[in-house]
């Protein structure tokens, strides 16, 4: 006897969607409302592109995990989007007005990513029998949560001022764009 396909994963992706959508709008709000003047613009440009390229992994790590994984809902599947929004609200809504908070939050962040990378990967892999290494995502995830808390504390502390925030920004940006790639590259490699 055939299993029925669930219309979860479509459900739920479609879910997450909105939930991109709502932090996409929320951030072109926020950004365009600023008027930093000198470097604090550029801090606010990388913090910007940076959430920008958060959102855009956030949807591709859902959007593999539901075409690569046999989903059906558990417990946290439910609170997990609206934990992300208020995540992404926050974050977005430092962004320009406290450094040592949004890097705070981005490595909140990066830790939950690790997390649900660790868990959702692990069960693919597991479901599918792929034999497709997750492991270099989870390290990633790992790598920015400690760059966010580190360049946190370095900022709170007075370590880094204007440029050395943006300087770590980028740095978290290009992070974050690797966790993508690596991310692509695992479902590839299916």
């Amino acid at each position: 006897m055939q299993q029925k396909e669930q219309p979860f994963p479509t459900i739920y992706l479609t879910l997450v969607s909105i939930v991109i959508a709502l932090g996409l709008e929320h951030l072109l709000n926020h950004v365009f409302a600023l008027e930093p003047g000198g470097v604090e613009r550029y801090l606010v440009l990388v913090q910007a592109v940076a959430m920008f390229l958060v959102l855009a992994t956030i949807w591709l790590i859902y959007a593999v995990l539901m075409m690569a994984a046999p989903w059906s809902p558990r417990f946290q599947d439910f609170f997990a989007p609206l934990l992300l929004l208020v995540l992404l609200y926050f974050t977005i809504a430092a962004i320009g007005s406290s450094a040592h908070a949004w890097f705070y939050l981005v490595g909140i962040g990066s830790l939950a990513g690790a997390v649900v990378a660790h868990q959702n990967f692990h069960v693919a892999s597991v479901d599918k029998s792929i034999d497709a290494n997750a492991t270099p995502i989870l390290v990633c995830h790992i790598g920015l949560s400690i760059l966010g808390f580190g360049s946190g504390i370095a900022v709170q502390v007075g370590l880094a001022a204007s440029v050395g925030s943006t300087i770590l920004g980028g740095i978290f940006g290009a992070g974050q764009l690797l966790g993508a790639w690596l991310v692509f590259r695992w479902w590839h490699a299916i």
